[in-house]
């Protein structure tokens, strides 16, 4: 597959490697050079590796320290309908499935408030303190009950709106489910940036107003999911469907100016090349600066057996993507 961004510098591994032990910020070129052991080669270099694997290692010990903690999380996604479309996809139903008009039998679910609120009570007196919420883009799904007016109203047809009496099950509003979510205490980790565009669909909301309103209903941070890739060609093949990489970070950006936590997550491993994941990083940084910086970033693997996008192709096999929290 030909992209215009390709694993090529002018820079060399070492010094790459030289600015990674002495804890200097890198440059594009720099990641590219330790992703690939160096672009002077073809392959991966196992030698160069050991030392990228070493530096980086060491560098994790100076900043981190060896303590390792870890979340007592719960996910309690609202519904699998959706009609995105990302060919990676195999958590989502195709929305048409739910209506109740639909006569054949889906493995999809959706959930109400009430189901929510007591599958995150039962969780939380099992000792869960974060609930993370990550779910399809439903058609019925809006913001509140006035998003829901709005949508009523409106003679538009491009909205991915439709009535909740069109389904079985009534998902409600996104922010009666965080409500229904916000329980003992417990951390509300949820809304994606995608979710939020689908919660401000046919109106002229800021991201910001979507966030104040969920953070009003209980939303603690906001999971940056939905990046995969944050450069638009590669969207392009394997999410055509979502928000490009402006409007991503236009809603962390917005999360984040409320008083949210947020983090991110690249997902590698499928059509692009280690340009495009040095760029995701980098852009990505941009949300760990601002009033709630992103508190983690979290690399996913994709699987080659379980994802559909059947034409990537590797040049090299390459090592996870550098860790940047």
């Amino acid at each position: 597959m030909e992209f215009s961004h390709r694993p090529v510098t002018d820079q060399s591994f070492e010094n790459a490697l030289a600015k990674a032990r002495d804890g200097v910020r890198l440059s594009v070129a720099d990641g590219v050079e330790l992703l690939t052991t160096g672009t002077d080669t073809e392959g991966i270099d196992p030698r160069r590796k050991e030392r990228v694997l070493e530096a980086a290692d060491r560098r994790r010990a100076e900043v981190v320290g060896d303590e390792v903690t870890f979340v007592a999380n719960l996910n309690n996604n609202v519904t699998t309908a959706c009609n995105t479309g990302c060919l990676f996809c195999n958590f989502k139903d195709r929305s048409e499935q739910f209506r109740s008009d639909y006569q054949e039998s889906h493995g999809g679910f959706t959930k109400t408030p009430a189901e929510s609120r007591d599958i995150v009570a039962d969780a939380v007196d099992r000792g869960i303190y974060e609930v993370c919420s990550v779910s399809g883009l439903h058609p019925a799904l809006t913001l509140d009950d006035e998003h829901r007016e709005l949508l009523e109203r409106s003679d538009r047809g491009d909205l991915n709106y439709r009535s909740p009496g069109e389904y079985d099950v009534d998902p409600g509003t996104y922010c009666a489910q965080i409500r229904a979510m916000d329980v003992g205490g417990v951390h509300v980790h949820s809304m994606t940036p995608e979710e939020a565009y689908h919660a401000r669909r046919g109106t002229d909301w800021s991201y910001e107003e979507v966030f104040r309103r969920l953070k009003a209903a209980g939303l603690d941070s906001v999971p940056g999911t939905a990046a995969e890739i944050l450069v638009d060609e590669v969207r392009e093949v394997i999410c055509p469907g979502k928000i490009g990489t402006a409007e991503w970070l236009e809603a962390m950006e917005a999360a984040a100016s409320v008083g949210l936590g947020t983090t991110a997550t690249i997902m590698y491993g499928h059509v692009e090349n280690e340009m495009h994941r040095v760029m995701h990083l980098k852009t990505s940084a941009t949300c760990r600066t601002g009033p709630a910086p992103s508190r983690s970033s979290s690399p996913s693997p994709s699987s080659t057996r379980r994802r559909r996008c059947t034409s990537a192709a590797w040049s090299r096999a390459a090592p996870p993507p550098p860790r940047t929290s």
